[in-house]
């Protein structure tokens, strides 16, 4: 669509992560990423699972893009923090 026109450019010509998501539709962003805290996220996984996605692909982006190292320990936490319950 028109409105991801400016972000998509920018993305494909390899440019600004932090700009071309600020370019990006809201909504846009929260279709297709899981964000916000850990509960938050972890109710968006739940959303998917009512709408019958039975095995969500998780790929952790840290907030500074793919590029930025994530402590495994942190990453480990959240991914026992987005685990489901029961």
């Amino acid at each position: 669509p028109e409105a991801e026109a400016p972000a998509r450019e920018l993305l494909e010509r390899g440019g600004d992560r932090r700009r071309a998501l600020g370019l990006a539709p809201t909504e846009l962003v929260e279709d297709i990423f899981v964000v916000g805290d850990p509960p938050a996220q972890r109710a968006r996984l739940a959303a998917y699972g009512e709408r019958g996605v039975d095995v969500p692909v998780v790929f952790i982006v840290p907030a500074g893009g793919p590029a930025e190292r994530m402590d495994p320990d942190a990453s480990g936490r959240l991914v026992e923090a987005l685990a489901p319950k029961g």
